[in-house]
């Protein structure tokens, strides 16, 4: 690694921090819960305690969040360099492209459904290298209009329902769907998830390094 290299954290909101999180808030609720209880008695359950405790639970949670995420890392990290990039997760290298070779970029999106970690009507931004037949995804999310301000934002591509593929008749528009639904599949399974200050590093990174590469 040299000191053009570029070196991002993937995954910052991985399982296991995930998993603590969830964790902290039961027991912070159920030791508040107890503690409130001790304090404001009630016969049968405590409509007040059972309220502040989920309060305190959520606010102990957001607070392990923000302090985890920029401590407890993934292990994975994404490797941008000159003539190759790659993930590797702690000394075991995952997909590796070579720079030198002929290889594709494939650039798409899609808008979140359902509230959940990510907000409902955000889009999922991903961009893959494909080099005989291995993918390497990676992604990040964004708002609508933190998407409308972004500087690549033309280059991708909203993915297309399977059911209106087969209905279009233009064959180099299907054609594409279905390389991006390929890539997908492998973004589902073994994609590196960036933030947003970092997808944008990567990308720029990209951009300035082909500028004339897209779908």
């Amino acid at each position: 690694m040299n000191e053009t290299d570029l070196v991002l954290h993937v995954d910052q909101e991985h399982r296991a921090l995930q998993a603590a999180i969830i964790i902290g808030f039961f027991l912070s609720a159920l030791v508040s819960y107890w503690i409130i209880q001790t304090i404001i008695s009630s016969a049968g359950i405590n409509l007040i305690a059972a309220a502040l405790a989920l309060v305190i639970g959520f606010l102990v949670s957001k607070g392990m969040e923000a302090w985890l995420k920029g401590r407890w890392r993934s292990g994975r990290r994404l490797y941008l360099s000159a003539d190759r990039f790659y993930t590797q997760k702690g000394r075991r290298t995952e997909h590796e492209i070579d720079a030198n070779e002929d290889f594709d970029l494939l650039f798409w999106r899609f808008t979140v459904k359902r509230a959940g970690r990510i907000p409902k009507g955000w889009y999922l931004l991903s961009c893959a290298f494909h080099q005989s037949g291995n993918y390497l995804p990676v992604y990040s999310f964004m708002s609508a209009e933190e998407f409308d301000n972004f500087p690549q934002s033309e280059h991708f591509v909203e993915l297309a329902p399977k059911k209106n593929i087969a209905a279009d008749d233009n064959f180099q528009l299907v054609g594409l769907q279905k390389r991006l639904h390929t890539a997908e599949v492998f973004r589902w399974n073994e994609g590196a998830e960036l933030s947003k200050d970092d997808f944008r590093s990567f990308m720029a990174r990209l951009m300035q390094q082909f500028p004339s590469r897209g779908n």
